[in-house]
């Protein structure tokens, strides 16, 4: 065999260790690489983030736990920044940098006066809810900011493996989730309770749109959302969330 030839071979045993998984059994099940494992097959785990393996709806719990240790061992780094969505710092960042875009764009077109006559020129009940909207994006920063204690923290790591913030990714993932969750439950009552000029209920759904009821919550005020935590207010919310997504076979974070 030649030189060159050698070469050659020597060159795809190389590309076929690359390719290779770093692991190769996890929990009796075998390890393959993400692009060779198909989707049902619980019997082989994908060596890497596989979008399909994490959202997944019929992924066997066993599976998913046995799935999930393995990333968390060759410490994969989608599956990290997948884990950081729900970071409270991640999501405050995000909401505080449309805020600011949005400030920027009144201050340079003519400040809170323009922004006031532009809704007037709107009209109701279209200026009232423009207004409710921006109360709503600065109470939905709060929740993640304060409620979950992002505190004006950033983070352009977004891989727990390497967290600035130490152990705390652990809280501040937990944190961030809970007040996820509990923004979707605040945007389900504001759609089926305020009135919009978009809504137009669906004959089948008229049961879960209380339009017109007297407010359980203001959807624009931090304050009054973190009393109605302690009242027990939002839990008549959640309460009617949950049964409207069990009856509808809806998810938590479809809206």
């Amino acid at each position: 065999m030649s030189k060159k030839a050698i070469e050659k071979e020597i060159q795809k045993l190389q590309r076929t260790i690359d390719n290779a998984p770093r692991i190769w059994k996890v929990r009796g099940k075998r390890v393959v690489p993400r692009w060779d494992w198909k989707y049902g097959d619980w019997t082989k785990l994908p060596d890497g983030y596989h979008i399909l393996a994490v959202m997944g709806a019929d992924v066997p719990r066993e599976w998913r736990r046995d799935y999930t240790a393995l990333l968390e061992k060759v410490k994969d780094p989608e599956y990290a920044k997948d884990r950081c969505h729900h970071c409270a710092i991640n999501q405050a960042q995000d909401l505080k940098k449309e805020l600011d875009r949005r400030e920027r764009f009144w201050e340079q077109n003519g400040g809170e006066e323009a922004r006031e006559k532009f809704y007037e020129k709107c009209g109701e009940p279209k200026a009232s809810e423009f207004r409710r909207e921006d109360a709503m994006r600065i109470v939905e920063w709060r929740l993640y900011n304060e409620a979950a204690e992002a505190n004006n923290r950033t983070c352009s790591v977004l891989n727990y493996f390497h967290c600035p913030y130490d152990q705390e990714w652990r809280t501040l993932i937990e944190d961030g989730s809970i007040a996820y969750k509990l923004w979707k439950h605040i945007r389900w009552y504001d759609y089926h309770w305020n009135s919009t000029t978009t809504i137009s209920p669906r004959p089948s759904e008229r049961k879960w749109f209380h339009l017109g009821e007297p407010p359980i919550i203001d959807v624009g005020d931090f304050e009054d959302i973190m009393k109605a935590l302690e009242d027990g207010r939002l839990d008549k919310i959640v309460e009617e969330h949950e049964k409207y997504m069990k009856e509808t076979n809806a998810q938590i974070s479809n809206l």
